[in-house]
């Protein structure tokens, strides 16, 4: 961007959702006359985006600059397709005038997963016209309803999008409609099939693959929004990764999968996992003997995976931690922090702009004490309490804040960002306050 005399630059976060923006942070930045590059503020912008871009399909999202007096909008997706008798054309709404635009990209689909459906593919669109902007379906698709989206290598990107055959268009309320119909039945599947076997669970794993693989919102498939959203299922979700040889896939993008659903996966307590872990050797004991043998050779595997799930969403030191801590092994106690301890903590808390403007904060009110009573500016103490009310969740505190319930979601969305931000710091806390409690149990 270039500018003339104004030299300072705003950073904020618009979602046609006033009550979200009039909560929003901005953060002020001065720079330099003449030319600057926006790659100067991809961390300030990626960090707006990891707060509030929980909305990865709405058109009215995105980060703002506001400069010179003027105000540009960042969007991860920034092309839109409609449909008519099935045929999908890409739009770009970005200029005023887009008659000379021409998508150079591949258009893909994918399959819903419905009931009944064996597997999902991604295959190309066919273009129907190279001067035109227009797709049609492959002549042997049969299915009802599928995704497109764009392949990972074009530079701009069509949002992701359902459609089904023969239908046009659909509103904001009737997807609206549809993904919550679908949503439910989701859920009645994933809880009634077997993990192991289950036609549903294996789309599920197939979907976590596409996602990763395409770049696409976790959000696209409807059977991963479901699991994201009670701890039971992701539980099991991970088991079944693991499994059928899918950890890697697991593991290259949990940080984002967390991320986009404001969660954690240390938020599951050690009973939802033995749970889990319990049917797995449920599914061993109908297997013939030699198997049988095979799957408890490999169940220490199990927590490899787990160990390496909260090493990257944790650290190192945290995740031999926890993982102690879900088998039912970690006993250590420890008492409140000290006066040092916190001043030591807080001084390892900074934000990229002048003063500290990027952090975000919340009223957070933990059932216990863990440090006494300090002055401190707000972002210092949701810093603190964060994981200190992360820790009553797990340790099942009467009264501790439920964080899987959606309700929360502003306080999650606060949570995961400090701890992607402070990972080690805030890590410390969780773990000690953990042994904290251990201590008065």
């Amino acid at each position: 961007v270039s500018h003339g005399g104004r030299r300072r630059m705003v950073i904020g976060y618009t979602s046609g959702n006033n009550d979200l923006e009039s909560r929003t942070i901005t953060i002020s930045h001065k720079i330099r006359n003449g030319i600057t590059s926006l790659l100067d503020y991809v961390d300030l912008i990626d960090r707006m985006f990891n707060i509030y871009g929980d909305q990865p399909f709405s058109r009215d999202s995105g980060v703002t600059i506001s400069l010179g007096g003027k105000l540009f909008t960042i969007r991860k997706y920034v092309l839109d397709s409609i449909i008519d008798s099935n045929i999908i054309e890409i739009k770009d709404d970005t200029a005023t005038d887009t008659s000379n635009f021409k998508y150079h990209g591949e258009l893909m689909m994918c399959p819903i997963a419905e009931v009944g459906r064996a597997d999902l593919d991604v295959v190309e669109m066919e273009r129907i016209n190279e001067n035109q902007n227009l797709y049609s379906l492959p002549d042997d698709y049969e299915g009802d309803s599928y995704i497109v989206f764009s392949n990972v290598t074009n530079k701009r990107r069509v949002v992701p999008k359902m459609y089904r055959r023969n239908w046009g268009d659909f509103s904001v309320k009737e997807r609206s409609d549809i993904k919550q119909k679908d949503l439910s039945q989701w859920l009645i599947r994933l809880r009634s099939e077997d993990l192991f076997t289950g036609n549903s669970w294996k789309l599920a794993y197939k979907s976590y693959s596409i996602a990763s693989l395409y770049r696409l919102p976790f959000r696209t498939f409807n059977a991963l929004s479901v699991i994201a959203s009670h701890p039971d299922l992701l539980a099991n979700f991970i088991l079944g990764m693991w499994y059928n040889k899918k950890d890697e896939v697991l593991l290259q993008c949990i940080e984002q999968f967390e991320q986009e659903y404001a969660i954690g996966i240390h938020w599951i307590k050690p009973d939802t996992w033995a749970q889990s872990i319990d049917s797995y050797f449920a599914f061993a004991a109908m297997m013939p003997n030699a198997i049988q043998t095979v799957m408890f050779e490999e169940f220490a595997t199990l927590f490899a995976t787990i160990k390496d799930i909260f090493t990257i969403t944790l650290g190192f030191e945290a995740a031999e931690y926890m993982v102690k801590f879900i088998s039912g092994q970690a006993k250590e106690v420890a008492n409140n922090f000290s006066k040092s301890e916190i001043r030591d903590i807080c001084a390892r808390i900074t934000g990229t702009s002048d003063n500290n403007r990027d952090l975000p904060t919340i009223k957070l009110h933990p059932q216990q004490d863990y440090y006494g009573e300090a002055q401190m500016p707000s972002y210092y103490r949701i810093m603190l309490e964060a994981p200190m009310c992360e820790a009553e969740h797990i340790q099942c505190v009467d009264n501790s804040l439920d964080l899987w319930d959606y309700s929360n979601i502003e306080f999650r969305k606060i949570a995961n960002f400090y701890r992607l931000y402070f990972k080690q710091s805030y890590s410390m806390i969780l773990t000690r306050t953990i042994s904290i409690l251990n201590k008065q149990n």
